[in-house]
């Protein structure tokens, strides 16, 4: 959820208005920010470190650390892409009810679950969270659909 920019934009703007809790960890926003630097142009090192630095200037609590305890709960959890492990310890050191990702083949639900988190899109993440709270998003969706 970290790469679109869009989406991101609006997810941490709900966070912002504590909709919802947001939480990643250095290798996380890393991979973010590295997929990004692939993949957009003119989005160099520089802004790579721009992002992260506003993110967790912006979001002082959000960033966690997985200690060993937690990649050790997780040790006999099988996952399709065993590189994603980091990222279900991230959900462990943060103990989140949700797993935001648009990567969710490779989070099953009893990978999740060993996590004590459920895995869900983007889309179903804000749905589900903004039921009775949309309204507090709405000068940024009206922003967002703007020419």
């Amino acid at each position: 959820m970290l790469y679109s920019r869009v989406l991101r934009d609006y997810l941490l703007y709900a966070a912002d208005q504590e909709i919802i809790a947001v939480a990643w960890s250095p290798a996380i926003l890393a991979e973010a920010v590295e997929h990004l630097r692939l993949n957009v142009a003119r989005f160099d090192r520089a802004a790579a470190q721009r992002l992260v630095t506003a993110m967790n200037r912006a979001f002082p609590f959000a960033e966690v650390e997985p200690a060993e305890a937690d990649f050790r709960a997780l040790a006999d959890v099988w996952l399709p892409d065993e590189d994603d492990r980091h990222v279900l310890a991230a959900a462990v050191a943060a103990e989140a009810n949700v797993l935001c990702t648009w990567n969710v083949k490779d989070f099953p639900a009893d990978a999740a679950a060993a996590a004590e988190s459920r895995c869900s899109p983007p889309t179903s993440c804000s749905a589900g969270s903004w039921q009775n709270t949309s309204h507090r998003c709405s000068p940024l969706t009206e922003r967002l659909s703007r020419p």
